[in-house]
């Protein structure tokens, strides 16, 4: 029951809470989020725009999985630039 949000000049990931909002706790730092989505089973889906790549994090996990990417900015199928939408099916 919060939102989460990327605060990306921050260089994190922020969960607030809801009902009250009036204060948020860091989930994850150094990334450059630039869109996020979330599974069903709560893992997050983070679009890293500055390292060109899709990470996922499983709930508490500090470092994630990359995903997609992660070979440097470029358009060979193994690369991404700039991604920022996500949307898992």
């Amino acid at each position: 029951d919060s939102l989460i949000i990327c605060d990306y000049n921050n260089l994190r990931l922020v969960r607030w809470p809801r009902r009250n909002g009036k204060q948020g706790e860091v989930i994850i730092s150094g990334i450059r989020c630039i869109g996020l989505t979330m599974d069903n089973n709560g893992a997050i889906y983070i679009a890293d725009n500055k390292k060109h790549e899709v990470v996922r994090y499983q709930p508490g996990e500090r470092c994630g999985t990359v995903l997609a990417g992660g070979n440097g900015s470029g358009n060979r199928l193994d690369q991404l630039q700039c991604p920022r939408w996500l949307f898992v099916d």
